[in-house]
């Protein structure tokens, strides 16, 4: 649209209606004329609108001014009720509804000086380096199918199941998963998920078995809600091979290194990469957390119910999936219902605190934020910043990384103040692996 509105906003009538804090709802008066004034406007432009897009559109032109005119800074979307029949003004109509904004909160943030942070730092050892050396080797290696009990080194293919038994929440259901018995001290992982103990019970398994572990979440990125919970991770183990690991040289040929020194050294340099990321993850969680527990927000009602609602389908969607009937998936459903309140409540208290921190600090993302983090990925993964910056669009998870970054610019403020204590870790205490984004 040119620069010149094509209404005047203080035309709208807003009536501001208490209701359940921290909402407040609003009735929205938009006269004929600007109706008309807006929708000539669209046709000069050759974008007609009519019906649910109309609808949306002239509801948000009334949302941006409610929000500049009460000088309203909503955490959340606002809401509208769902048309129930498309949209049809008649001529001398106006255009009415209601919506609801979540107002603003007082919040008394802690004294960030007092907060005790413990910084877990790893020297990345020869020992480290070689046991990395050798899954190289094993990752070009040749490929034997066996029958014999799988040890070390050893890789199994086959059905892996993760999720909750107790909530029947599922996070992997997939064929064809590939699992390596890491060197020892390591986790397997599924997926590039750490999954504890599950190599000690590969350990000796053969094609048939099925192998049950249970274990502690302690953090899966972007998903702090689960920290603390029990999830089951079952394999079912349809093949199984040796790989017979390829030569030091040839790894070195295989990533164009000028030597086995050049090798090692860019296998150090991957490894400080990959121990960088795991600390800050693990550090931004543990800040966030302590800053949570003592921070005092109230979640609106409808966000909570409009999360449990989307859950509760993407599970229907997934149990219909797995061939369960109507009752089934209802009852499936029904059992898990506070689970996925309790765990709405906490990834929704946890955005809402980002958010207000980011506006208490300040802060702002720009391109070489997104940038840096996209290069610390890609160094990790051995390729260029374009093809990683490429995949993250079109997958759709670009913006997860912006949420990444000013997570980080928070905690680098609250680290600036805080009590921080360097402490060394063995080694096992990191996984080297974990979900990327």
């Amino acid at each position: 649209m040119p620069n010149s509105p094509a209404i005047d906003p203080n035309e709208i009538r807003i009536e501001a209606v208490e209701t359940t804090y921290p909402d407040t709802k609003y009735e929205f008066v938009l006269p004929t004329k600007c109706v008309q004034q807006i929708t000539d406007r669209l046709d000069e432009q050759k974008q007609k609108m009519e019906g649910p897009r109309l609808y949306d559109l002239l509801a948000h032109i009334c949302y941006e001014e409610a929000v500049s005119r009460f000088d309203l800074e909503p955490i959340w979307q606002f809401t509208i009720p769902p048309m129930k029949k498309p949209l049809a003004l008649e001529p001398g109509d106006d255009f009415i509804f209601f919506g609801i904004i979540d107002s603003p909160q007082e919040i008394t943030w802690p004294d960030f000086s007092t907060l005790n942070i413990e910084r877990p730092l790893m020297e990345i050892s020869e020992a480290l380096v070689n046991a990395e050396l050798e899954e190289q080797c094993l990752d070009a290696g040749k490929q034997i199918p066996s029958t014999k009990p799988l040890a070390s080194g050893d890789e199994a293919t086959g059905h892996a199941w993760l999720g909750s038994v107790d909530t029947n929440e599922v996070f992997i259901d997939k064929d064809a998963i590939s699992v390596r018995i890491p060197a020892k001290g390591q986790p397997a992982l599924v997926e590039g998920i750490p999954i504890a103990n599950l190599a000690e019970a590969l350990q000796g398994s053969v094609a048939g078995d099925q192998i049950e572990v249970d274990f502690e979440v302690s953090g899966f990125e972007g998903m702090p809600e689960l920290t603390g919970s029990t999830l089951t991770c079952r394999f079912d183990i349809k093949e199984t091979h040796h790989i017979e690991p390829t030569t030091v040289e040839e790894v070195v040929a295989l990533y164009g290194s000028p030597s086995e020194a050049g090798l090692r050294q860019q296998i150090y340099h991957s490894l400080e990469l990959r121990f960088q990321r795991e600390q800050m993850v693990w550090v931004n969680e543990n800040v966030l957390a302590q800053v949570e527990s003592l921070v005092d927000i109230t979640i609106p009602i409808r966000i909570i119910e409009d999360d449990v609602r989307r859950q509760q389908e993407m599970y229907a969607k997934s149990l219909s999936e797995a061939g369960l009937d109507g009752d089934e998936i209802k009852s499936k459903i029904n059992a898990s219902i506070d689970v996925y309140k309790s765990r709405s409540l906490q990834r929704t208290r946890r955005h809402a605190i980002n958010v207000l921190l980011q506006r208490h600090f300040k802060i702002k993302v720009d391109e070489r934020d997104l940038l840096a983090h996209i290069q610390l990925l890609a160094d990790m993964r051995g390729e260029s910043p374009e093809i990683v910056r490429k995949e993250l669009v079109e997958s759709e998870l670009i913006n997860q990384v912006a949420t990444k970054c000013t997570e980080c610019k928070i905690v680098e403020h609250i680290l600036s103040v805080a009590n921080v204590t360097d402490a060394r870790v063995d080694p096992g205490s990191f996984s080297f692996g974990g979900l990327e984004s």
